[in-house]
């Protein structure tokens, strides 16, 4: 079942879609790509990938690289399955540990995973989002 509140790998529902015309609005569905959702409450990414975006990850970029980067544009976003879940961020690797960097306006918080824990899915290469995804949300005075 799917939650748009959580992030997801949503590879599977995308190949249910390509067989009619809906699945013609993200593309065609290429050998070595995969396809996840930012889930609605997830702003580790925020305000770089919004909530409710959807990301192309190209399966083949699973190794995590280490900069310098001269801007945050340039710095690899990954795509990864947790036992606890998926996330989409920046990575690096340390002492046998995966740390899962948030962007640096998000409220989110950095994690610090074993990285025998986390399968990197792979790097993301393009994102399709709404740019006014909180336009409908109402605001507090």
């Amino acid at each position: 079942m799917f939650d748009s509140d959580i992030t997801t790998d949503i590879q599977a529902f995308l190949m249910e879609l390509s067989s009619v015309p809906l699945g013609n609005l993200i593309g065609a569905i290429r050998p070595g790509y995969r396809y996840g959702y930012i889930g609605m409450k997830d702003r580790t990414m925020y305000p770089m990938i919004r909530p409710g975006a959807i990301v192309q990850i190209d399966e083949r970029r699973k190794h995590i690289v280490r900069g310098p980067w001269h801007h945050e544009s340039e710095r690899p976003i990954y795509f990864l399955e947790m036992r606890t879940g998926f996330a989409c961020c920046w990575c690096a690797v340390e002492d046998g540990n995966i740390i899962l960097q948030p962007h640096p306006l998000s409220p989110s918080h950095m994690l610090v995973l074993p990285l025998n824990d986390v399968d990197v899915m792979g790097q993301v290469v393009a994102v399709a989002m709404r740019l006014n995804v909180f336009a409908d949300t109402p605001r507090e005075p």
